[in-house]
């Protein structure tokens, strides 16, 4: 009689069978999808380990120094202030989710604010990084410009229809620097630093997008590389009021790098003539 119940209890749907063993004392092991429904909510604080190594002691050492800011001539303040921002909007986030037992809340006018400053301070420490390695210069600036015009972008969205998955796609997009160390510290095989450097930029933006779920964010981000390649390349060699412009801004490449990496900054119109 008992294996006969325990016969039919094997052939119930998976709530059924699972009371019922249950119900009798048996200890029940979860399925692989039922465990995973019970960590889901907490997946957020899978970044937290990563944050830590990766992130916490670059930040340390960052913000306790000014080595490093005078060895790639880049203002000390900003630059600390660039850290401190990211580090604060990662954490808020994060603990948010957690608290809130996996749900991803809405942006606030608070994000918005974190949001500004990072991306403000994000444009203009690339205006002032001009010693990125030659081979990923023009594609590696676009990729960090892109970065902080589509976390402003989700960020507004996010504000306005209140749909909390661009307020989520925008702060993932700060995990670039998560990736980004970790695919510029990996072998890949023969490739140089700056090959990897280069690769690591846009391999982990494209990651941060993935992992955030970031709306059309492919599409998004190969037409602003586009067009900021293309604003590059009108700057090269002109001196007018436009090209120094986006220069200063750090849109386009510095006429200066171009002279110490032995390249001519003419552009292709006047070698022409």
């Amino acid at each position: 009689m008992a294996s006969k119940q325990l016969f039919s209890a094997g052939n119930m749907a998976n709530g059924s069978s699972l009371s019922y063993f249950q119900r009798h004392g048996f200890a029940v092991v979860p399925t692989p999808s039922e465990f995973l429904t019970t960590i889901w909510p907490y997946r957020h604080m899978l970044w937290i380990a990563p944050m830590l190594l990766f992130l916490a002691p670059r930040f340390y050492n960052t913000l306790k120094s000014t080595a490093f800011s005078r060895a790639y001539h880049m203002p000390y303040p900003i630059l600390a202030l660039h850290v401190f921002i990211s580090f604060v909007d990662l954490v808020k986030y994060h603990t948010q989710v957690f608290l809130a037992n996996g749900s991803v809340h809405s942006a606030s006018r608070t994000d918005l604010i974190l949001c500004v400053i990072q991306c403000w301070t994000s444009l203009y420490i690339t205006a002032q990084h001009h010693l990125l390695p030659k081979i990923a210069m023009e594609v590696t600036r676009a990729t960090f410009h892109c970065m902080s015009i589509q976390r402003l972008f989700a960020t507004a969205v996010a504000i306005h229809t209140g749909d909390p998955q661009w307020h989520e796609a925008s702060i993932m997009l700060l995990n670039n620097f998560i990736w980004a160390r970790v695919l510029i510290g990996s072998r890949m095989g023969r490739f140089s630093w700056k090959q990897r450097y280069g690769a690591g930029i846009v391999g982990s933006h494209l990651l941060g997008m993935w992992n955030g779920s970031y709306p059309h964010g492919i599409a998004i981000y190969c037409g602003l590389m586009f067009v900021l390649l293309n604003i590059d390349g009108w700057a090269r060699g002109r001196d007018n009021f436009e090209a120094r412009a986006l220069r200063y801004l750090g849109f386009a490449t510095p006429v200066e790098w171009y002279i110490k990496m032995g390249i001519d900054p003419a552009p292709k119109e006047e070698k022409k003539e």
